[in-house]
Formats: C-alpha cells, structure tokens, sequence
C-alpha cells in the first residue's frame, strides 16, 4: 500500500531551508524585503531570514477550506497596506511559500501585484517555494518573475512539522 500522505520533520525543513537560500543567493539578484504568504510561508520566511536578512511582511491568500480541498473562490484575508506598498516601491521582493501545489496561489500573487488599485510598483520579483509538488500546474509563470525551490516533491499530501492534525 502506498503512503498518501509524506510527513516532514524540522530536520528536513532546516536542510530544505538552506537549500533554497543558497539558490536565491545563488541568482544575481539582491532582494530587499521578504512577503512571506501565510499560512505555508511564515515559518519558512522567517528560518530563510536568517540566512537572507531582511524585512519580513505577510499576505494571506486563503486556497483551501476547513475541510483541506481546494476552494474555487480564493479568498483575500490581508494584502498590503498603502503604507507597506510605498515602502516597497521599486524594490526587489521575494515571496516565500511552503509548496506550489496547484499554483493557484502564485497566480492570485501574481494578479494582485499587477492590478491596478492594490499593485506594488515593484523592481524584481520573486518567488521562493520550499517544495515544487511534481504534477500539472494550472498556471505558467511569466518568464520576468524568478522562481526558486529546494527541490520537487511528489504529488502527495505533505505534512509539515508545525500543522497538528488529530
């Protein structure tokens, strides 16, 4: 019988943190702030902050329901302030998240960032996923945003050390 779920220790996260730090520090841009997307990306954002120091925001775009399936509607919980878009204005930033999954939220990210009332003016963007789950993403990335990962992941339910499930 096959696992159907894959369950993460912090040892594996820590390993996979410096990882995708080297990576970004690898590429020939210098971020200047850090949107780490809750719920997923917090507590990688901030163990990336201490290879990676700098500023730390967050947004939260909320893709799955109560019951862990995938929403059609996604829904906006917080976005940046005027006062954090002025602040952010033609700099380079790095989104942190846990996993691209379906790629629905970097898609929503990608939106957001663009439109018109609530868009950063922004330098460089990029994005920085502990883990590519390796399957069909609904969503291609526009080739002038960076993409970084530690590494692919199967198409399983991951279970990271920090979520307690009964």
């Amino acid at each position: 019988m096959s696992q159907k779920k894959i369950y993460l220790s912090y040892k594996d996260i820590e390993e996979d943190v410096k990882l995708l730090a080297k990576n970004i520090l690898n590429s020939s841009i210098r971020y200047d702030a850090i949107i780490a997307i809750s719920g997923g990306g917090l507590i990688p954002a901030r163990m990336i902050r201490n290879y990676i120091n700098l500023p730390i925001y967050c947004v939260n775009i909320k893709t799955y329901n109560e019951n862990n399936q995938q929403n059609n509607d996604v829904k906006i919980v917080q976005w940046l302030g005027k006062n954090e878009i002025a602040e952010l204005s033609n700099k380079n930033i790095l989104f942190i998240d846990d996993l691209d999954d379906t790629r629905n939220t970097l898609c929503w990210i990608i939106n957001l960032i663009n439109d018109e009332n609530e868009g950063l003016n922004y330098n460089k963007i990029g994005f920085g996923l502990l883990y590519n789950k390796m399957k069909q993403k609904s969503y291609k990335i526009p080739d002038e945003f960076q993409y970084y990962t530690a590494g692919d992941i199967d198409d399983k339910w991951v279970v990271f050390p920090w979520e307690i499930y009964n």
